[in-house]
């Protein structure tokens, strides 16, 4: 069974999403993944027509995503008062707002309308997120030959990462956010989660769905793995921690653990960071203030993280609230063990002892792996292997992009 429709003519799929395809977020690697892997499409009869980002252009070529997130790098004045700004926002019914509905709202349906106008030809959509898909949904004309699959990347409570940076909301936002969902998810053809523990935490909710949902594992090309792996017997243990500094993903609560960890321990480690965001001057006060900085290194935003992975000895990602991490996908492809915590899917990547240690995002349970881990209770070699493994069994590019082609066909017939 194959995509092609009847007289042997391919099926054509877009991809839309209302995110700025130039910042570097999981979903945009996602999304990136999907054109790495166009050639398997085209295996199965099936073409990846158009990209689709917030601005509405089309982006039909991967290094057009690479070159415009390259401009996103350099840090600017105006980045920064966008991060003062969401930060007041936490805390600001008005900003929250103002921001959401700039940010969400008008973004989705501008992109929407403009998409709409370019008349495609695509039989199936691939939305990846709900704004995108209730705006299409609310203005598109009949058109019953195109198949909708909605892909949330969210741990199955579908506005918690909105709720997380904005928790001052007003009610009548709240309400039109739960309205949007409703309308969304009644006339999407599929609805795909990117772990099977969001998808079961989304039927828990919306049991009326469960037949038109599933869940696929996020995947990335594969490197030229170095196999050559150290122990870390002693010598400096390198950890590293790639994210968007926000509340969301705990680099607070990893700077505080560390500034705790026994002092004769504490020679022994070095932590990197990367990533831009609005808390990220504060998490650089933090550290200073806290006399870690011998222990910390702040590097920004990096396009390629993968060359900054290598020879690291741990990924730790300290999250509240995750999906289906790509940065933990990107630590596995490297053979390194990862540390995070039990939420959305990680549980589903991270075998405790074997590829790596799941704890709860407090300062407490980072202090005790650490603290361990620097005492050589565990083999990081044999972790290492294990997390190769992990990524080559579950989260390669052509595993995930075969099993979209599967549901693709189905979805067709």
């Amino acid at each position: 069974m194959n995509g092609l429709k009847s007289g042997g003519i391919m099926n054509k799929i877009d991809i839309l999403t209302f995110n700025n395809l130039k910042f570097p977020n999981g979903v945009n690697e996602v999304i990136k993944s999907f054109w790495e892997g166009k050639e398997i499409f085209q295996e199965k009869g099936i073409a990846l027509n158009y990209i689709y980002g917030y601005d509405g252009k089309n982006l039909q070529n991967i290094d057009r995503i690479e070159n415009l997130k390259k401009k996103i790098i350099v840090k600017n004045k105006f980045s920064e008062i966008k991060n003062k700004i969401n930060v007041l926002a936490n805390d600001s019914k008005i900003l929250s707002l103002i921001i959401i509905y700039k940010r969400f709202i008008i973004r989705a349906k501008g992109m929407i309308l403009k998409y709409l106008k370019k008349n495609s030809d695509a039989d199936t959509i691939i939305f990846n997120d709900l704004f995108s898909a209730y705006f299409y949904l609310k203005y598109k004309k009949n058109d019953k030959r195109k198949r909708i699959i909605l892909i949330l990347h969210t741990n199955g409570n579908n506005f918690e990462q909105i709720n997380i940076y904005y928790k001052n909301q007003f009610k009548f936002l709240k309400k039109y956010f739960l309205k949007l969902e409703k309308k969304s998810l009644e006339k999407v053809d599929k609805i795909v989660f990117v772990s099977k523990r969001s998808m079961l935490n989304f039927i828990s909710v919306f049991p009326e769905y469960n037949d038109k949902t599933t869940y696929i594992y996020n995947g990335i090309r594969d490197i030229v793995y170095d196999k050559n792996k150290k122990n870390n017997a002693g010598r400096l243990v390198r950890f590293i921690c790639v994210g968007n500094f926000n509340k969301r993903k705990g680099q607070e609560i990893l700077i505080k653990a560390i500034s705790k960890i026994k002092v004769q321990l504490k020679k022994q480690i070095k932590v990197i960071f990367i990533g831009g965001g609005p808390d990220l001057e504060n998490c650089i006060e933090m550290a200073k203030g806290l006399e870690v900085n011998k222990n910390i290194e702040f590097l920004g935003i990096k396009r390629n993280s993968e060359e900054f992975l290598k020879n690291k000895d741990i990924f730790i990602l300290p999250s509240y609230d995750e999906g289906l991490p790509i940065a933990i996908i990107e630590a596995f492809r490297q053979g390194m063990p990862v540390i995070s915590t039990r939420v959305g899917g990680i549980p589903e990547m991270i075998d405790e002892y074997k590829n790596g240690f799941l704890i709860n995002p407090t300062e407490e349970d980072i202090i005790k792996i650490i603290e361990e881990i620097l005492e050589k209770r565990y083999n990081l070699e044999e972790l290492s292997k294990a997390a190769r493994e992990k990524y080559l069994t579950n989260f390669t590019l052509e595993k995930m992009i075969k099993e979209y082609c599967k549901l693709i066909e189905k979805e067709g017939n």
